[in-house]
């Protein structure tokens, strides 16, 4: 089974990522390459190349408190595909960027993106604290 993930910038379409379940490959598509940052003049990312892509968004592995981080995320570092599952479950947000993984082409900025909580503590007291450490 093949799921759909769509990387945002704000509400802007900018590509999808492709996850076939069964075989544990990736694929992503540019879309917009505009705004996407980093795309090495390719419209196509295969496996590897969308893998370099994710983990030069992720907290890295040898960082201090790393397993900490991995306690909030809900994962133990035991996990099968480990990196995939922290990209998931931070939205792949970054502080390099404002981009962000939907997990409906039709979600919006503001139901989705961690980067909304960020922007608007008023709307969500205590969610800085709870965001920020989920952002890499």
């Amino acid at each position: 089974m093949v799921k759909e993930y769509w990387l945002k910038m704000n509400d802007q379409l900018v590509a999808e990522i492709h996850h076939d379940e069964d075989s544990n490959l990736l694929s992503m598509e540019i879309i917009n390459p505009d705004i996407f940052f980093g795309r090495l003049d390719k419209l196509y990312f295969n496996d590897a190349m969308v893998r370099r892509w994710m983990e030069s968004r992720l907290t890295p592995e040898y960082q201090g408190e790393y397993d900490k981080f991995l306690h909030k995320l809900g994962l133990t570092g035991k996990e099968p595909d480990v990196r995939w599952q922290v990209f998931l479950r931070t939205r792949a947000a970054n502080v390099k960027d404002k981009m962000w993984l939907a997990f409906r082409k039709d979600e919006s900025f503001k139901e989705g993106s961690p980067w909304y909580k960020l922007l608007n503590p008023d709307l969500f007291p205590g969610a800085v604290k709870e965001v920020a450490s989920r952002v890499t």
